[in-house]
């Protein structure tokens, strides 16, 4: 990953805390609610540069920002990205911490910690796995207001951790540390 890069996100996704706000969010797609003007415009967007997941220029980030705001119901923002404790190149309020796959925006974090499927409360679920309610009862209560690590240590604390058990997602993923930047 370069130093930084940009991404537009919604809504945490479905199972995940309205609070989060980490990588594992609703990304915009064109659909049939895209009107002909903000299609053209994501489409030149789409010559120039791959947005399948992270865009290396914000000012392309903040216009499809803007044609996906102009467009729905949901509410997108432009998010910086920065490798570790990296400090942003533009964005300067910082959300926190998370651990993704490596140039996508799967989250380690969200899969384990906070996804609904497995519940939160350790007395919901007594035959949960004893290794999700481990690292739950020792990472969770460290999150902070954004449902993210409130430092790169923490975060890497975290990986390390959860590495110890095995692949996380499947073995052809890789997982880094990613500072989560905001305007």
């Amino acid at each position: 990953m370069p130093l930084s890069s940009f991404i537009v996100l919604g809504a945490p996704a479905p199972g995940l805390p309205a609070r989060y706000q980490g990588t594992e969010r609703n990304v915009p797609s064109v659909g049939e609610r895209t009107s002909d003007t903000s299609r053209t415009v994501v489409l030149e967007a789409l010559k120039e540069h791959d947005l399948s997941s992270r865009i290396l220029d914000i000012g392309v980030a903040r216009q499809l920002a803007t044609v996906y705001r102009g467009d729905g119901d949901e509410m997108y923002e432009v998010i910086e990205l920065t490798e570790g404790d990296a400090p942003p190149s533009v964005l300067g309020r910082l959300l926190g911490y998370d651990i993704t796959s490596r140039g996508g925006l799967i989250s380690l974090l969200a899969s384990i910690l906070l996804w609904s499927g497995l519940p939160l409360d350790r007395s919901e679920s007594p035959a949960a796995d004893p290794t999700i309610k481990s690292l739950r009862d020792r990472f969770l209560p460290g999150l902070n207001d954004h449902a993210l690590f409130p430092t790169a240590d923490a975060a890497r604390d975290f990986l390390t951790e959860a590495s110890r058990f095995g692949n996380w997602e499947g073995p052809e993923l890789e997982w880094e540390v990613v500072g989560v930047w905001a305007e």
